[in-house]
């Protein structure tokens, strides 16, 4: 559903773009700060794909978690 992907990607945004302001270089405190250290070293790496990894594990992980409860 294109609205669901649009709220995930709204909802990973904003910490996307806090990360990147506060972010210092070699000393990830994260997940989403090793992506964006990692990410600033490949052109063709857009923040678009960050967004679809997170909505990846996000997904993945709640359907693991959802087969576990039932």
């Amino acid at each position: 559903n294109d609205e669901f992907r649009y709220r995930l990607f709204e909802l990973f945004k904003k910490p996307i773009d806090e990360h990147r302001k506060t972010m210092q270089a070699g000393q990830p405190r994260d997940y989403i700060d090793a992506l964006l250290e990692e990410s600033s070293h490949m052109t063709d790496f857009k923040d678009e794909d960050l967004l679809v990894t997170l909505m990846d594990l996000f997904i993945g992980g709640s359907e693991l978690t959802g087969k576990t409860l039932v």
